[in-house]
């Protein structure tokens, strides 16, 4: 990432078909630390909306609860 940084790239990632789980949780935690350091780093998610809402009320990731959203 800090390559990426220092050659102005961005990076998406995207999970389709997301589901809680301890990976997820794990992933999350990665990604608000490199959103904290101000890499450019955006995530696209998409699911049945129950399984999202799930993801996003999640006590260990709520940050995604104050995340620029935006749902299709």
């Amino acid at each position: 990432m800090t390559q990426l940084k220092k050659q102005e790239k961005s990076v998406l990632v995207g999970i389709d078909d997301i589901k809680i789980s301890d990976d997820i949780r794990a992933f999350a935690t990665e990604y608000q630390i490199l959103i904290g350091n101000e890499f450019d780093i955006s995530l696209l998610m998409a699911g049945m909306p129950a399984d999202i809402a799930e993801v996003q009320n999640d006590h260990a990731i709520s940050f995604l609860l104050r995340s620029n959203r935006i749902q299709l």
